[in-house]
């Protein structure tokens, strides 16, 4: 399974929007961080600190519709659960496993979240 890391970030998040049809302001009032700062690292003025990576790499896992419903206590259990981030970098095997242990996610087993992943990430990764 890939990764998510400093340098993609802004690689995939932006090719996760698109293909979404999102935009930067709903995805930065999602995953709890100014637009402004969410438009500086999509510009590649700045890049992502370790907790932006685990946000945005479960809501690339899970999905926004299902990552925009998980509360802000569910979405910080999860962080907390995936700790430090290595190197600027994050497994998505990581984060399809951390996000199972708390159960079935807004409807999505764990290996519901593992294939969804998969697919995804594939796509976006095309797309880049």
């Amino acid at each position: 399974m890939e990764k998510i890391t400093r340098y993609n970030c802004r690689l995939l998040l932006a090719a996760f929007i698109k293909e979404n049809e999102l935009t930067a302001r709903g995805v930065a009032h999602a995953i709890g961080c100014p637009e402004a700062s969410l438009l500086r690292i999509l510009g590649s003025k700045t890049k992502p600190s370790d907790e932006l990576l685990k946000q945005v790499g479960t809501m690339i896992g899970i999905g926004f519709e299902r990552y925009q419903k998980l509360s802000d206590s569910e979405k910080n259990k999860i962080s907390e659960k995936l700790g430090a981030v290595g190197g600027g970098t994050l497994g998505f095997a990581s984060i399809a496993a951390t996000v199972s242990s708390f159960g079935s996610v807004a409807g999505l087993s764990a290996a519901g979240i593992f294939l969804l992943n998969s697919v995804k990430y594939k796509k976006l990764h095309h797309r880049v």
